[in-house]
C-alpha cells in the first residue's frame, strides 16, 4: 500500500520495514495478485435493471432526460516505464511516456469497468472498440453512456455537439448569462453530469501518487497496479462512508482531449458501427434529449 498510495520505491520500503528487497518484491506482487483476483468482485458493469441513479433522479438538471444514461466514459493517460524500443508507440502527442487507460465510471463515483496496458498513442476510439469486440463490455438495450469529443456519437455512447465553445464559469453565480441555443445549454448539462469524471479521477490522484508517478515494474506488473488502485477506490467507496476525499465539492471542469477529437474525425467514416451503436440513431437521441431541455 506504501508503494501504490506513496509512490515509494523498493529500497525505502526496505529501510522502512527492515526486510530485504526480495522480500519487499515478494509480498508487493503477492498482495497486488490478491487484490487482483477480487477485483471482479469490487467493479462490474450495470445491466438491463439497474435502477437510474439518484444523482439523475434527484436532480431537475439531468432528470428525466438522462434516465437511461448507465455513466460516463473516458479515456485517461497514467504514466509508464517502458524499454526504449517500445517509447514511440507509448509517447502521447505532448510528448509524456504513458499507458491509456479507459475506464467507465457510475454516478456513484464507483468504477463500472476498466481497459489498462493500452499504448499511450492509441486513440480512445481504438480502445473502446477493443472493449466491444473483445472484452466483455456490452451497453443494455436502450441504454447508454456519457462520451466526451474523442469518441463519436451514436445510440449507445453520447457525445456533445461539436464546436461549441464556452467557459463553465460564465454560468455561475448571479452574472450567468443566458445559453445562446438549445445545443449550448445540453453541452452544459452533459458537462455537469459527466464531471463525475473529474471527480472520481481527483480522488484517485490524491489517494495514489503512483498514478503520476510510475516504478519501473514489469509492463504487465504496471498494468496490473492500474486495475488494483481502481478496484481499491471501490472497496474504499463502498465500505468506508466518512473517508473525506469522497465528499468534497463537486468541479465542472472537464475538457476534451483535442488529440483524440482529430483522430476521431479522421478515422469514423470509414469504421463499421455494429458494436459502437447506430450514429444516425444516436444524432437522434441527442436531439430528442436536447429539445426535451430546451423545452423545461
Amino acid at each position: 500500500m506504501r508503494i501504490i498510495a506513496f509512490a515509494a520505491g523498493d529500497r525505502e520500503c526496505a529501510e522502512m520495514f527492515q526486510h530485504s528487497l526480495e522480500t519487499i518484491s515478494k509480498y508487493f506482487n503477492a498482495t497486488l495478485q490478491a487484490i487482483i483476483a477480487i477485483t471482479p468482485e469490487l467493479i462490474k458493469l450495470p445491466d438491463a435493471n439497474t435502477p437510474c441513479s439518484n444523482k439523475v433522479r434527484r436532480d431537475s438538471r439531468f432528470w428525466p432526460h438522462f434516465k437511461n444514461c448507465l455513466g460516463a466514459i473516458n479515456g485517461t493517460y497514467i504514466s509508464a516505464i517502458v524499454p526504449n524500443s517500445k517509447k514511440p508507440a507509448n509517447r502521447t502527442r505532448k510528448g509524456t511516456i504513458t499507458q491509456n487507460v479507459m475506464v467507465i465510471i457510475g454516478f456513484d463515483e464507483m468504477f463500472h469497468y476498466i481497459v489498462a496496458g493500452w499504448e499511450g498513442s492509441t486513440s480512445d476510439m481504438r480502445v473502446l472498440r477493443w472493449a466491444l469486440d473483445f472484452g466483455d463490455f456490452i451497453v443494455p438495450r436502450g441504454k447508454y453512456y456519457l462520451i466526451d469529443l474523442g469518441y463519436a456519437n451514436t445510440s449507445k455512447f453520447l457525445a456533445p455537439y461539436r464546436k461549441m465553445l464556452y467557459h463553465i464559469g460564465e454560468f455561475r453565480g448571479q452574472n450567468a448569462r443566458r445559453y445562446r441555443n438549445k445545443e449550448e445549454k445540453f453541452n452544459h448539462r452533459h458537462v455537469s453530469l459527466r464531471n463525475v469524471i473529474e471527480r472520481s479521477f481527483g480522488i484517485l490522484k490524491r489517494r495514489f501518487a503512483i498514478l503520476n508517478s510510475m516504478k519501473p515494474f514489469p509492463l504487465q506488473t504496471q498494468r496490473d497496479i492500474v486495475v488494483a488502485y481502481f478496484a481499491l477506490h471501490n472497496f474504499i467507496a463502498r465500505y468506508s462512508l466518512r473517508d473525506t476525499l469522497f465528499h468534497q465539492r463537486d468541479t465542472d471542469e472537464l475538457e476534451p482531449d483535442l488529440d483524440d477529437v482529430e483522430l476521431t474525425e479522421q478515422q469514423e467514416e470509414a469504421q463499421d458501427h455494429s458494436r459502437v451503436g447506430d450514429r444516425r440513431l444516436g444524432d437522434a437521441l441527442r436531439r430528442a434529449i436536447t429539445d426535451d431541455i430546451w423545452g423545461r
